[in-house]
């Protein structure tokens, strides 16, 4: 099972697939979009704004169930008439093509059986591609070091340890991480050596 999101939840990991379904579109909280002065503020808690700022929210889409090329086009035409889904959204994810408003039932089906050729299964979820990559670095034995790490200092230090460890470890090349808990005691132990406090506090 996924492990909880550490940070910026909402503007990386998204909804889940199910069943052939595809994960949803993450959330979006932009400042001034569009604008020269664009911002992405993904997870800011505090926020000040000047006269004439715009505030854009989107709220994350939910994970699709069911192969997208399996759902009915008069579905998805019904989506798209609602603003839903634009065509070519219907086009690039559904395999329906809409022309003049309409469902084009001989382009669609030329285009599913496209699709249909280089589709592969993601199995009964799709986590969507940030979600993956995490569990790809944080796996189960990274995490079970760090909570052993973590269990033995004071409470008051465990979040700022915490995410010391995360970005020593996020800042490592790919290649070179083993993902067996080892790099996250080294790091912890660097950690130990910078504070003595808590090594003295670790001991007790």
């Amino acid at each position: 099972m996924p492990r909880p999101c550490r940070r910026r939840c909402p503007t990386h990991f998204t909804g889940w697939g199910i069943a052939g379904g595809k994960a949803g579109a993450p959330s979006k909280f932009i400042q001034n979009p569009g604008g020269p002065n664009e911002i992405n503020l993904q997870n800011t808690d505090i926020l000040t704004i000047g006269p004439g700022d715009v505030i854009h929210v989107t709220c994350g889409g939910a994970g699709g169930w069911g192969d997208p090329l399996k759902r009915d086009p008069a579905a998805v035409l019904l989506d798209h008439r609602r603003g839903w889904v634009s065509a070519a959204h219907a086009r690039d994810r559904y395999g329906v093509v809409l022309h003049d408003g309409a469902v084009d039932r001989a382009e669609t089906e030329a285009l599913r059986a496209r699709m249909a050729d280089t589709h592969s299964d993601p199995g009964f979820y799709d986590l969507g591609p940030y979600r993956e990559a995490f569990e790809a670095v944080w796996t189960d034995a990274n995490y079970d070091a760090l909570t052993e790490c973590l269990a033995g200092l004071p409470v008051h230090w465990r979040f700022y340890a915490k995410h010391r460890v995360f970005a020593a470890i996020d800042a490592m090349e790919p290649g070179t991480r083993k993902g067996d808990g080892s790099e996250v005691r080294t790091v912890f132990k660097a950690l130990l050596r910078e504070f003595p406090q808590l090594s003295q506090a670790a001991a007790e």
